[in-house]
């Protein structure tokens, strides 16, 4: 294994010196980076680069740096073109951008996409790959600088096989000033983790880093973050679970916002990707963006928020996508990122009104817990004329919270006026109620966890969501009670209570009726010891070994017991000896050493 991750360090080495280490290219509009996993430590880093077509182009290769907390070593390699430029569709077909036109008074953008195969030379959790761009186009709301982006990867234990979180190439849109926006980077996870979105300055930094935030420009009002990142009247509202962003542009022209999209799993930071995103303000004729009402919905209910489901039950919705007379709106939607066979058909697309009709089945292996997907809508305005030469596009988005089967912990037993905490997991919405026992003995019905005080065995039922719409979301626990113990303590001695003298004898006591026992040994009253056994060879008659109990149960008549053993102990010895020849024996008796005294007189 050391002479393979030696090689790596060579195969580094060697070929750091014929890398940039900086691109080359300027006017950087923004960018994105990603992985997904190949095999054991292999992985796929890919970059994904804006650039404005009236910028340099850029070259052959990206210099990408790996580095992380584990090691201060930083490694750099080259991630190569895929040979794919694409242009960003922001703009009418009839109306061109500088990347066609060189006269338009419409920016245009492409998307260059790089990637190389890297193998990490050692497991950790806080892997960067970055990438740091030169001469970062203009904007209103920020000061110049470079433009940076990373993705962190853990690699640590079963997190190794993990891919990042993925965004379509959406990081340049184009909006209009004075009327409302939305938003949605659509990240999907394809290992089906959480996520969650935030929005922050762009960063600037070196190739390996560390990245700063850059600076905001001084308006009326301030800039910050989160309410704005640029001049939207404080407007700029991002949902983080969703990764849904709505706001009211303020303020013509070039803007640029940080935006860092992080996966969790089981609670714990696993991964997370950057991006550089630029919102083109313009000016527009009077157009409201599309809107999106539910018109009808069957097999859920609406809660705060969204909608609710229950696993293997089908539900429908109905949607109203609606903008002001005129407007050609096309919907699209994000169906094939929720589990099972979602379908959604579409009535009067390239009107000014389409309705959605949306019909799913949530599978019911996602009874295992609950979890909000998020159904989105993208509408494009497709007017196109001299007035609004841009396609507005509109975000709408539906929570849908499918109910897990909850899960009541634990069945368990109880003394007499003692009290059993329930919990319930996996679910949500709890509501508890008695099936058996004691009536009222539940210290609240609408919480996840409650305390059971019953005088007698009792049976509680825990259900989750609306049993009405999921009436298999439920499960129960048991509450026995048991009737108070008392518990005792016994004492053997080995080789018994009656020895001969300096003979060792171990003690060795037991409880009874006590699960959780603790033991202190006393000789003659004094503590001389701890635990279940005591040894002593230095006993005499009449010593007296006491075993005192402490009980750590719940159910029982006291807490402690104490007994007790007195010691025999005989001498060893012989009468005195004496002969007609004056032979003595002394002392006597005697505990087997003697002196045998001879005497000539």
């Amino acid at each position: 294994m050391k002479k393979i991750f030696f090689s790596f360090l060579v195969l580094l080495t060697t070929i750091i010196s014929f890398l940039p280490q900086k691109a080359t290219a300027s006017w950087a509009a923004g960018g994105e980076m990603y992985y997904t996993w190949l095999s054991d430590s292999t992985y796929r880093v890919y970059f994904r680069y804006y650039r404005t077509c009236s910028g340099i182009p850029p070259g052959g290769g990206v210099t990408c740096c790996l580095s992380s907390s584990c090691t201060t070593t930083t490694y750099t390699f080259n991630l190569t073109p895929t040979g794919t430029i694409t242009e960003v569709p922001t703009a009418c077909a009839s109306y061109p951008t500088k990347c066609t036109n060189s006269s338009s008074t419409i920016p245009g953008y492409q998307t260059w996409l790089y990637y190389s195969d890297v193998t990490l030379p050692y497991r950790c959790s806080s892997w960067k790959f970055s990438v740091s761009i030169s001469a970062s186009e203009s904007a209103q709301n920020v000061s110049g600088g470079n433009m940076y982006v990373e993705a962190m990867i853990n690699n640590t234990g079963s997190y190794q096989g993990n891919s990042s979180p993925y965004v379509p190439p959406n990081g340049i849109l184009f909006v209009c000033n004075s009327y409302a926006a939305t938003y949605n980077s659509n990240a999907t996870d394809p290992n089906n983790d959480s996520l969650d979105t935030e929005v922050s300055a762009p960063l600037d930094g070196g190739i390996c880093g560390p990245p700063s935030p850059v600076s905001f420009l001084s308006t009326t009002p301030s800039l910050k973050i989160p309410d704005n990142p640029f001049q939207t009247n404080s407007t700029f509202v991002c949902d983080p679970p969703s990764g849904v962003m709505s706001f009211t542009p303020g303020s013509l022209g070039n803007q640029y916002i940080g935006v860092k999209i992080k996966e969790y799993r089981g609670g714990v930071l696993i991964g997370y990707i950057t991006r550089s995103v630029r919102f083109i303000v313009m000016n527009c004729s009077a157009k409201a963006p599309a809107v999106g009402t539910i018109a009808s919905y069957s097999g859920t209910y609406s809660t705060t928020g969204g909608l609710s489901g229950c696993p293997g039950a089908p539900i429908g919705i109905s949607v109203d996508l609606k903008s002001t007379p005129g407007s050609v709106l096309v919907a699209s939607d994000n169906k094939a990122l929720l589990p099972g066979t979602p379908t959604i058909t579409y009535s009067n697309q390239n009107t000014d009104s389409i309705r959605a009709v949306f019909n799913w089945t949530p599978p019911a292996s996602l009874a295992s817990k609950t979890k909000t997907y998020y159904l989105s809508f993208n509408v494009k305005d497709s007017s196109c004329n001299s007035s609004m030469p841009i396609i507005v596009n509109s975000a709408i988005v539906i929570p849908i919270t499918i109910w897990g089967k909850p899960v009541a912990y634990n069945d368990t037993s109880i003394c007499q006026g003692k009290s059993a905490t329930l919990v319930g997991k996996g679910g949500g919405n709890y509501t508890w109620s008695q099936i058996s026992g004691t009536p009222g003995s539940l210290s609240c019905t609408s919480c996840t966890t409650t305390l059971a005080t019953p005088n007698t065995t009792s049976v509680y039922k825990l259900t989750s969501g609306t049993s009405a719409f999921c009436g298999n979301n439920l499960d129960t626990v048991t509450v026995t009670l048991t009737n108070p113990v008392t518990p005792g303590v016994n004492i053997v001695a080995n080789p018994g209570t009656t020895v001969t003298t300096g003979t060792n004898v171990t003690f060795t006591c037991s409880a009874s009726n006590c699960s959780t026992p603790s033991f202190t040994w006393k000789k003659n009253g004094t503590v001389v010891g701890t635990g279940a056994t005591y040894s002593s060879s230095t006993l005499i008659t009449g010593d007296v070994i006491s075993s005192y109990l402490t009980c750590g149960d719940d159910c029982i008549t006291q807490s402690t017991a104490t007994v007790s053993v007195t010691m025999t102990v005989n001498n060893v010895g012989i009468s005195n000896i004496e002969t007609n020849s004056k032979i003595a024996i002394v002392p006597n008796p005697n505990t087997g050493k003697f002196t045998l005294v001879m005497n000539d007189k």
